[in-house]
C-alpha cells in the first residue's frame, strides 16, 4: 500500500511537470499498477484475516473476489441500488478497497467453515465444505454485514477525516489511542489510504513549493 501510494505521488509530479501527459497511455498503465492494490484491497484483506481467523485462504480470497465481480460492480455503476436473493431484499455497495465487508466476512466464515467441518464426512469435505461455506456466507455478507460495516466505515472515515482536516493534533492524539485496537481488528488498514495520500499531498506541496522558489 505504501508503495502504490507512492506512485500515486510520483504520478502528480510526473504530471505537473508535463513528463507524461494524463490522457497518455503511460500514465494509464502507470495508474492502475498504483489503483490495483486499493481496488482488491478486499482480496488481499480476506487472504491475511484467513491466515488470523484459521480458515481457508482461498475460500476468503475467492469471497473477497465474489465482492468485486463485474456483475455487481457493473450494476451499481448503472445507478441500480439494490436487488434480492430468493425474495430478500438487498442493498448493492461497492466494495473496492473496503476494509470492514470482508474482515468481518472472513471472521463469521471461519466459524460457518468450523461448524461444517465438525459434521462432513472425511471423503466429501475437499468438494461440499468450501461450496457450503461459500453458499452461507456470501449471502450474509451481501444482505446483512455488507451494508452495514460499509455505512459504519464511511461514517468513521468521514469523521476522521473531518477531525484531521481541523483539529490535527486532537486527531493525532485518539489515532494514537485508538491504533492498538484498530490493528488488532485489521480495520487500519482502511486509514492508511487516507493517511497515505495526505502526506504525498504534503509532500508534494513542499516539493512544488520549493520548485517555485528556485
Amino acid at each position: 500500500m505504501a508503495e502504490a501510494g507512492i506512485l500515486k505521488g510520483l504520478l502528480v509530479v510526473l504530471g505537473n511537470l508535463g513528463w507524461v501527459a494524463a490522457d497518455s497511455n503511460t500514465f494509464m498503465v502507470l495508474n492502475v499498477i498504483s489503483d490495483a492494490v486499493f481496488y482488491f484491497l478486499p482480496i488481499l484483506l480476506a487472504f491475511s484475516a484467513a491466515n488470523k481467523f484459521r480458515c481457508s485462504p482461498i475460500i476468503a480470497a475467492v469471497i473477497g473476489g465474489i465482492l468485486l465481480h463485474p456483475t455487481f460492480t457493473g450494476l451499481v455503476a448503472e445507478g441500480n441500488t439494490g436487488i434480492d436473493f430468493f425474495s430478500i431484499p438487498f442493498t448493492l455497495m461497492n466494495y473496492s478497497s473496503s476494509v470492514l465487508p470482508i474482515i468481518i466476512g472472513v471472521w463469521l466464515l471461519s466459524y460457518i467453515e468450523r461448524f461444517i467441518k465438525s459434521w462432513m464426512p472425511k471423503v466429501l469435505d475437499i468438494v461440499f465444505t468450501p461450496v457450503l461455506s461459500l453458499i452461507i456466507t456470501v449471502p450474509l455478507i451481501l444482505i446483512v454485514i455488507g451494508p452495514i460495516s460499509i455505512w459504519i466505515g464511511d461514517l468513521f472515515s468521514v469523521g476522521f477525516n473531518a477531525l484531521y482536516s481541523n483539529l490535527t493534533f486532537i486527531a493525532g492524539m485518539i489515532l494514537g489511542a485508538l491504533y492498538p485496537l484498530l490493528v488488532l481488528t485489521g480495520t487500519h488498514y482502511g486509514l492508511l489510504p487516507m493517511l497515505i495520500k495526505e502526506t504525498c499531498l504534503k509532500s508534494l506541496s513542499a516539493l512544488m513549493q520549493d520548485r517555485l522558489l528556485f
